[in-house]
């Protein structure tokens, strides 16, 4: 299929409307396969840190006030 404009491309015939949203939903939807998992490894990885520093300090406390019994 041969278009005379660009025009005449993006209207399609009068179909562009349905043709352009329906590529612009499959972009988003693109973006979100990729940017989705990038974000929630981000979050996984600042949780992780989190509790290992609250770990450390909880040790930590423990060695200095000698309740921990760490021979076990």
């Amino acid at each position: 299929m041969q278009f005379d404009s660009l025009s005449d491309f993006i209207q399609m015939n009068g179909h562009g409307v349905y043709v352009w949203a329906v590529y612009f939903l499959a972009l988003g939807v693109l973006l979100l396969n990729v940017l989705r998992p990038k974000m929630m490894m981000k979050r996984f990885y600042k949780e992780q840190y989190i509790a290992y520093t609250l770990q450390a300090a909880v040790s930590n406390e423990k060695l200095k006030d000698g309740s921990g019994d760490y021979l076990k």
